[in-house]
Protein backbone atom coordinates (compact mmCIF):
# COMPACT_ATOMS: atom_id res chain seq x y z
CA UNK A 1 0.00 0.00 0.00
CA UNK A 2 0.98 3.25 -0.92
CA UNK A 3 0.18 6.62 -0.15
CA UNK A 4 0.44 9.57 -2.41
CA UNK A 5 0.34 12.94 -1.75
CA UNK A 6 -0.63 15.78 -3.68
CA UNK A 7 -0.12 19.85 -2.20
CA UNK A 8 -1.03 23.03 -5.12
CA UNK A 9 1.13 26.18 -3.06
CA UNK A 10 1.11 29.76 -3.93
CA UNK A 11 4.25 31.82 -3.83
CA UNK A 12 4.07 33.91 -0.94
CA UNK A 13 2.09 37.40 -1.42
CA UNK A 14 1.08 36.19 -4.91
CA UNK A 15 -2.58 35.03 -5.58
CA UNK A 16 -3.17 31.29 -6.61
CA UNK A 17 -5.20 32.11 -10.12
CA UNK A 18 -5.22 28.81 -11.37
CA UNK A 19 -7.93 25.89 -11.18
CA UNK A 20 -6.69 22.14 -11.19
CA UNK A 21 -8.05 19.05 -11.68
CA UNK A 22 -6.69 15.67 -10.41
CA UNK A 23 -7.47 12.24 -12.02
CA UNK A 24 -5.46 9.43 -9.60
CA UNK A 25 -6.03 6.00 -11.09
CA UNK A 26 -4.44 2.66 -10.06
CA UNK A 27 -2.82 0.65 -13.17
CA UNK A 28 -2.84 -3.19 -12.64
CA UNK A 29 0.86 -4.25 -12.98
CA UNK A 30 0.20 -7.92 -12.28
CA UNK A 31 2.28 -10.58 -14.09
CA UNK A 32 0.15 -12.99 -16.27
CA UNK A 33 -3.29 -12.32 -15.28
CA UNK A 34 -2.56 -13.31 -11.20
CA UNK A 35 -2.77 -10.75 -9.41
CA UNK A 36 0.90 -10.70 -8.59
CA UNK A 37 4.15 -10.33 -9.56
CA UNK A 38 5.81 -13.07 -11.04
CA UNK A 39 8.71 -14.46 -9.30
CA UNK A 40 12.47 -13.83 -9.49
CA UNK A 41 13.29 -17.60 -8.89
CA UNK A 42 12.21 -21.29 -9.93
CA UNK A 43 10.60 -21.66 -6.69
CA UNK A 44 8.18 -18.60 -6.95
CA UNK A 45 7.25 -18.43 -10.24
CA UNK A 46 3.97 -18.53 -11.42
CA UNK A 47 1.98 -21.61 -12.96
CA UNK A 48 0.60 -20.80 -15.92
CA UNK A 49 -0.58 -22.79 -19.06
CA UNK A 50 -1.47 -22.15 -23.20
CA UNK A 51 -2.91 -18.49 -22.92
CA UNK A 52 -2.28 -15.03 -24.05
CA UNK A 53 -0.63 -12.92 -21.14
CA UNK A 54 0.65 -9.59 -19.81
CA UNK A 55 3.68 -9.26 -17.37
CA UNK A 56 5.80 -5.55 -16.38
CA UNK A 57 9.62 -5.94 -15.63
CA UNK A 58 9.88 -2.70 -13.02
CA UNK A 59 12.95 -2.14 -11.55
CA UNK A 60 15.26 0.98 -11.01
CA UNK A 61 14.03 3.58 -9.13
CA UNK A 62 10.13 2.41 -9.34
CA UNK A 63 10.86 -1.07 -7.82
CA UNK A 64 13.11 -4.64 -7.74
CA UNK A 65 11.34 -6.36 -10.19
CA UNK A 66 14.31 -7.66 -12.11
CA UNK A 67 13.11 -11.21 -13.74
CA UNK A 68 9.71 -12.96 -14.20
CA UNK A 69 9.71 -16.85 -13.62
CA UNK A 70 6.73 -18.63 -14.85
CA UNK A 71 5.88 -22.48 -14.20
CA UNK A 72 4.65 -24.72 -17.16
CA UNK A 73 3.61 -29.11 -16.79
CA UNK A 74 4.28 -30.10 -19.81
CA UNK A 75 3.73 -34.29 -21.23
CA UNK A 76 6.35 -36.16 -23.47
CA UNK A 77 6.94 -34.94 -26.41
CA UNK A 78 4.83 -31.32 -26.19
CA UNK A 79 5.93 -28.62 -28.06
CA UNK A 80 6.08 -25.18 -26.21
CA UNK A 81 6.44 -22.32 -28.26
CA UNK A 82 6.29 -18.73 -26.72
CA UNK A 83 5.91 -15.70 -28.59
CA UNK A 84 7.10 -12.55 -26.76
CA UNK A 85 6.58 -8.82 -27.54
CA UNK A 86 7.82 -6.25 -25.68
CA UNK A 87 6.45 -2.91 -25.42
CA UNK A 88 9.71 -1.12 -25.37
CA UNK A 89 13.15 -1.40 -27.37
CA UNK A 90 15.12 -3.73 -25.01
CA UNK A 91 17.73 -6.62 -24.49
CA UNK A 92 16.11 -9.33 -24.00
CA UNK A 93 16.85 -12.70 -22.97
CA UNK A 94 14.06 -15.17 -22.89
CA UNK A 95 14.84 -18.95 -21.41
CA UNK A 96 13.25 -22.27 -20.81
CA UNK A 97 14.39 -24.39 -18.26
CA UNK A 98 14.31 -28.32 -18.21
CA UNK A 99 14.32 -29.81 -15.17
CA UNK A 100 16.54 -30.01 -12.92
CA UNK A 101 16.82 -26.17 -13.51
CA UNK A 102 19.17 -26.16 -16.48
CA UNK A 103 18.90 -24.25 -19.36
CA UNK A 104 17.17 -26.17 -22.04
CA UNK A 105 16.81 -23.23 -24.34
CA UNK A 106 17.64 -19.24 -24.89
CA UNK A 107 16.96 -16.10 -26.85
CA UNK A 108 19.25 -13.44 -26.30
CA UNK A 109 19.04 -10.36 -28.41
CA UNK A 110 17.59 -6.87 -28.89
CA UNK A 111 14.43 -6.46 -29.73
CA UNK A 112 12.64 -3.35 -31.00
CA UNK A 113 8.86 -2.32 -29.80
CA UNK A 114 5.90 -3.99 -30.71
CA UNK A 115 8.85 -6.75 -32.61
CA UNK A 116 7.74 -10.57 -31.67
CA UNK A 117 10.21 -13.11 -30.48
CA UNK A 118 9.34 -16.50 -30.79
CA UNK A 119 11.07 -19.73 -28.86
CA UNK A 120 9.94 -22.94 -29.16
CA UNK A 121 11.22 -26.12 -27.24
CA UNK A 122 9.85 -29.88 -27.46
CA UNK A 123 9.94 -32.11 -24.16
CA UNK A 124 11.48 -35.52 -25.23
CA UNK A 125 11.36 -36.48 -21.46
CA UNK A 126 8.69 -38.06 -19.50
CA UNK A 127 6.04 -35.12 -18.12
CA UNK A 128 8.17 -32.23 -16.42
CA UNK A 129 7.29 -29.12 -15.05
CA UNK A 130 9.78 -26.67 -17.08
CA UNK A 131 10.53 -22.92 -16.44
CA UNK A 132 10.35 -20.16 -18.97
CA UNK A 133 11.88 -16.59 -17.44
CA UNK A 134 11.95 -13.20 -19.24
CA UNK A 135 14.56 -10.60 -18.33
CA UNK A 136 14.22 -7.36 -19.82
CA UNK A 137 17.18 -4.53 -19.85
CA UNK A 138 14.56 -1.83 -19.83
CA UNK A 139 11.58 -1.67 -17.01
CA UNK A 140 8.08 -1.97 -19.29
CA UNK A 141 5.33 -4.11 -20.01
CA UNK A 142 5.51 -6.73 -22.45
CA UNK A 143 2.85 -9.31 -23.65
CA UNK A 144 3.52 -13.47 -24.56
CA UNK A 145 1.26 -16.33 -25.75
CA UNK A 146 2.15 -19.78 -24.42
CA UNK A 147 1.02 -21.96 -27.20
CA UNK A 148 1.47 -25.87 -26.22
CA UNK A 149 0.69 -28.80 -28.97
CA UNK A 150 1.41 -32.51 -29.32
CA UNK A 151 4.11 -33.89 -31.35
CA UNK A 152 5.39 -37.01 -33.00
CA UNK A 153 7.77 -38.53 -30.29
CA UNK A 154 11.52 -39.08 -31.30
CA UNK A 155 11.09 -42.43 -32.46
CA UNK A 156 8.51 -42.02 -34.92
CA UNK A 157 10.05 -39.22 -36.97
CA UNK A 158 13.51 -41.06 -36.66
CA UNK A 159 15.61 -38.08 -35.68
CA UNK A 160 17.91 -37.90 -33.16
CA UNK A 161 20.22 -34.90 -31.97
CA UNK A 162 23.47 -35.55 -34.32
CA UNK A 163 20.71 -35.01 -37.11
CA UNK A 164 19.01 -31.70 -35.81
CA UNK A 165 20.88 -28.22 -36.44
CA UNK A 166 19.39 -25.01 -34.97
CA UNK A 167 20.72 -21.77 -34.10
CA UNK A 168 20.82 -20.66 -30.46
CA UNK A 169 21.78 -22.26 -27.33
CA UNK A 170 20.67 -25.30 -26.83
CA UNK A 171 22.07 -27.80 -23.98
CA UNK A 172 24.07 -30.67 -25.83
CA UNK A 173 22.50 -34.44 -25.24
CA UNK A 174 19.16 -33.75 -23.68
CA UNK A 175 17.08 -35.58 -26.48
CA UNK A 176 15.87 -32.15 -27.05
CA UNK A 177 14.65 -30.88 -30.31
CA UNK A 178 14.39 -26.74 -31.24
CA UNK A 179 12.32 -25.68 -32.97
Amino acid sequence: TYTTYVAVLNIKDKPLSYSFTFSISKEERADANSGKDAGENFENAIEITSGKYQAWIIGGQCGNDQKDFYKINLDKDEKITVDAISGESAYLTYTIYDEPHERAWQVRESIDPKETKTLSWINRKDAQAIYFSADLTTDGKYDFTVKLEKVASASETNMTNSETTAQGSQKPGQGCLPF
